[in-house]
C-alpha cells in the first residue's frame, strides 16, 4: 500500500516520517530565485546518525580543515597588510605632526619679534615712541591682523604661565 505524502512535505528515509519542507525565508527576491529545490532525504534528526561512511566524513573533515586553514591564512596575510598600511600612516602622521609643530613655532617666534618691533614703536601725541614723526615701521605694526596675533600670543603665553 503506498502512502500519499500531502504536499510541501516529504518522507524521511531513515524514520519514516514525513515532515514539511522548509525553505528559508529572504526577502531578497534574487536568494530566492537560487534557493535549491531539492527535497531533502533524512530528517534534521536522522541526518547527524545516518549516512555517509566513516570514510567520507573523515575526508570532508580534511577538507574543512584545509579550508579553514587556507581563509586562516588568507585573513593573516590581509591582516599583516593592513597593519603595515597603519604603521605607514602612523610614520606618515608624526612627520607631518613634527612638521606643523615646527611651523607653529617658527610662526610665533616671528610674531613674538613682531611684539618687541610693536612695544618699541607705540603711538604717542607726536606720532611714534620711538620719537620720529614719519616713523615707517608704526603703520606696519599698527595692522589690525598684527595686534589681533600679538595680542592672541599674549593671551596663550598669559594662560601658559598660569597653569604652570
Amino acid at each position: 500500500m503506498a502512502i500519499s505524502v500531502p504536499g510541501g512535505h516529504y518522507v524521511c528515509l531513515c524514520c519514516g516520517l514525513f515532515y514539511p519542507i522548509q525553505r528559508p525565508v529572504s526577502p531578497n527576491v534574487e536568494h530566492r530565485m537560487h534557493q535549491s529545490n531539492t527535497v531533502p532525504k533524512r530528517c534534521s534528526r536522522c541526518a547527524p546518525h545516518r549516512g555517509d561512511d566513516a570514510e567520507t566524513r573523515i575526508r570532508i573533515a580534511e577538507d574543512h580543515a584545509r579550508w579553514y586553514w587556507e581563509f586562516a591564512e588568507q585573513k593573516d596575510a590581509e591582516t599583516k597588510a593592513a597593519l603595515a598600511q597603519v604603521d605607514e600612516i602612523k610614520v606618515q602622521m608624526g612627520d607631518t605632526r613634527d612638521r606643523m609643530i615646527a611651523a607653529f613655532r617658527s610662526r610665533d617666534a616671528y610674531i613674538r619679534v613682531l611684539a618687541d618691533v610693536a612695544k618699541q614703536h607705540q603711538p604717542t601725541r607726536n606720532g611714534c615712541s620711538c620719537r620720529r614723526r614719519d616713523c615707517e615701521t608704526f603703520p606696519i605694526t599698527d595692522q589690525p591682523w598684527v595686534r589681533r596675533k600679538i595680542s592672541e600670543l599674549e593671551r596663550c603665553e598669559d594662560y601658559d604661565e598660569d597653569t604652570a
